[in-house]
């Protein structure tokens, strides 16, 4: 592998990264601030740049597709941490009403539905990027989720005439 290639599989990333992103700040410029600092964070962190440096020399096609996916994650694992803190900074300026009901949900519980069911993360993958217990990801996604078909299923009462 070359420079040119690592740079083009890691410049990949933002498209991949901004809608996890947005999930969580739902906010344009901040989305993409957070991308921007989590693919950052490859380039700063020691042990990301000697991995990424490890593949200048390797040729394996599969380990070279396992390594850009763990550090895939180190940046979705960043991107989540620093979320954390901007959205207390930001929450009092957004109206999460105007957004509809995934985002009245917890912004740990977006990072759960969002991992799960548009990246296809297992509950280890989920619980390595939120810092939680396997068991503590799994009821918070199933929660989640039922949250929300709760707040989108009719009401009875209403659909009778």
């Amino acid at each position: 592998m070359n420079i040119e290639d690592i740079k083009q599989r890691i410049t990949g990333f933002s498209n991949e990264l901004y809608p996890f992103a947005h999930a969580l700040i739902p906010e344009e410029l901040q989305a993409q601030q957070l991308v921007i600092d989590g693919i950052s964070f490859l380039f700063a962190d020691k042990d990301c740049k000697t991995r990424l440096f490890d593949l200048l020399e390797v040729t394996e096609h599969e380990f070279v597709n396992k390594e850009f996916f763990d550090l895939k994650k180190v940046s979705i694992k960043v991107i989540y941490a620093l979320a954390k803190k901007r959205f207390t900074q930001l929450e009092s300026g957004l109206d999460i009403n105007q957004f509809g009901v995934f985002y009245r949900l917890g912004l740990s519980a977006r990072a759960a539905l969002f991992l799960k069911y548009k990246f296809g993360f297992d509950a280890d993958e989920v619980s390595e990027i939120l810092s939680l217990s396997r068991i503590e990801v799994m009821t918070l996604t199933h929660e989640s989720r039922s949250h929300m078909v709760d707040f989108i299923r009719p009401v009875q009462e209403g659909l009778q005439q």
